[in-house]
């Protein structure tokens, strides 16, 4: 099957606020979505990236961004292997408890927000 599409820069909108302060940070957002996927449809997603752009999905259905008849696909690239180092912020999460932290303890950005190692 042939489709005929053409996909040019002005079609491609990055919503990058899901991300968080910085690189592999932990947010509420993305330990949601991790929860509801995982409770849901039994998919694990890692909150590097595909709970960052879960996140970004949900919030979006939230705040009424699509049509009814929108098609909607999400790609899963893998990445569950990440939830191990991030098991203590997501059980935090589950337990309604705050984040022991947000930013990982292996994270070389620690310095720059003045946190030891």
């Amino acid at each position: 099957m042939k489709i005929d599409l053409k996909i040019t820069a002005d079609d491609v909108v990055v919503h990058d606020k899901y991300a968080g302060v910085g690189y592999g940070f932990m947010t509420e957002g993305k330990a949601e979505a991790i929860k509801i996927v995982a409770e849901n449809e039994g998919i694990f997603l890692d909150p590097v990236y595909t709970g960052s752009a879960m996140a970004c999905l949900i919030d979006l259905c939230r705040e009424g961004f699509f049509k009814k008849d929108d098609v909607i696909v999400f790609l899963h690239t893998g990445g569950s292997a990440a939830l191990f180092p991030y098991k203590a912020p997501l059980k935090d999460y589950i337990l309604g408890k705050p984040f022991s932290w947000i930013i990982p303890p292996w994270s070389p950005t620690r310095d720059h927000f003045g946190l030891q190692k």
